[in-house]
């Protein structure tokens, strides 16, 4: 430490250097008292000690879990996309709701973060995303040093989910129930959207998002690269990456997509539409996946006597191949499956109905 005199003030400056630690270059702390004095001296050594103990060693802010979110989604914000952006929002929106905004991370615990959890009464499948995404932010901060430790999350295992059973008749449509469900839909968009869906074994969002540039007739394949998020209003990248490729145009696909193409050509001369979209509203813009799936379920309900959803055309469509003795493999790879399980699920059932009925037939055949 040494002295430095002042002549504008008079007054006396102590000063010392240090090494920081980050740069390895040398820096300064200072202080300043009237007078030059033993005691002022010791105690200026004492301050000084404490200014570069300070600055070498900060002491670990007591971050509320709102900050770190803050922290997060700045930093998150640099590399994802707006819709992973938006629905990480809502269920750390969610999080702070059950939490507390204002609680100090550091002093979370596995049992106040379950029993918060389990009174707001959502279901385990609510739950297991809002754990998901918060055990993400509490990693990040301790990864990036804004929290010393996990807080005993990564301790915490997904709250259990009744296994579900699967029912056949939910699930898909049989080719006798698709073509009777054809021949009573009365909007043809949604329709053409139908017999599209059920012919290619594309995710509706898909299907939404496409463009006329994506459908190559000459090839005969469809590009799949994106899906529409309803939610965010937005075309995203498609569901997985191996959801991302091309999806063969069989004739009779082919045809239903002469017959979009036809539909959507009057339509854009009808109402001066310019658009590359394959199908689109009347505004030019992406159908309404909402309207189209609530009118799906009624009319399934209506004509079928059970509503399904929009995602049955995709399982309707694997169904059918196995019926035509396509393979797991096979059927896998047409539904561009990351893996073969929910496939083998669809098989192991459309086998079981098809051994049933061939047993009917055995029942009622007479051989000799």
């Amino acid at each position: 430490m040494w002295v430095k005199p002042t002549p504008s003030t008079g007054k006396i400056r102590y000063v010392e250097t240090y090494v920081d630690h980050l740069t390895g270059k040398k820096k300064e702390v200072s202080c300043t008292f009237e007078k030059d004095t033993a005691k002022n001296r010791k105690e200026a050594a004492r301050i000084l000690q404490e200014k570069i103990r300070s600055k070498q060693d900060p002491e670990e802010k007591e971050l509320t879990l709102q900050e770190l979110i803050q922290e997060y989604r700045a930093d998150l914000a640099l590399t994802a996309k707006e819709s992973t952006l938006r629905r990480n929002g809502f269920a750390l929106a969610a999080c702070m709701d059950l939490l507390g905004a204002d609680t100090i991370v550091s002093r979370l615990t596995p049992r106040n973060i379950k029993s918060s959890f389990l009174r707001s009464g959502k279901s385990p499948v609510t739950l297991n995303g809002y754990l998901k995404r918060l055990k993400g932010v509490i990693l990040w901060g301790y990864r990036n040093d804004l929290i010393s430790s996990m807080c005993g999350i990564d301790k915490m295992d997904r709250f259990p989910v009744p296994e579900e059973k699967w029912d056949e008749t939910l699930k898909y449509m049989e080719r006798d129930e698709l073509v009777r469900l054809l021949s009573e839909v009365d909007q043809e968009e949604h329709k053409l959207l139908i017999k599209f869906l059920a012919l290619s074994g594309m995710r509706c969002g898909e299907a939404i998002a496409l463009h006329r540039s994506d459908i190559d007739l000459q090839k005969k394949v469809i590009h799949v690269s994106k899906t529409w998020d309803a939610n965010n209003k937005l075309e995203t990248a498609a569901k997985t990456a191996a959801s991302t490729a091309t999806v063969f145009i069989q004739p009779e696909l082919e045809n239903v997509i002469h017959e979009i193409n036809a539909y959507y050509l009057q339509k854009r001369l009808r109402h001066g539409i310019r658009t590359d979209l394959f199908m689109f509203s009347r505004k030019g813009e992406h159908l309404q996946y909402y309207t189209f799936n609530k009118y799906f379920k009624e009319n399934t309900e209506r004509v079928l006597g059970r509503a399904l959803t929009t995602h049955s055309l995709r399982h309707t469509h694997a169904s059918l191949l196995f019926e035509a003795g396509f393979t797991v493999p096979e059927v896998s790879a047409r539904l561009r499956h990351a893996d073969s399980r929910v496939t083998q699920e669809i098989y192991i059932h459309v086998t079981k109905r098809l051994q049933e009925k061939y047993n009917e037939h055995l029942r009622n055949t007479s051989i000799l």
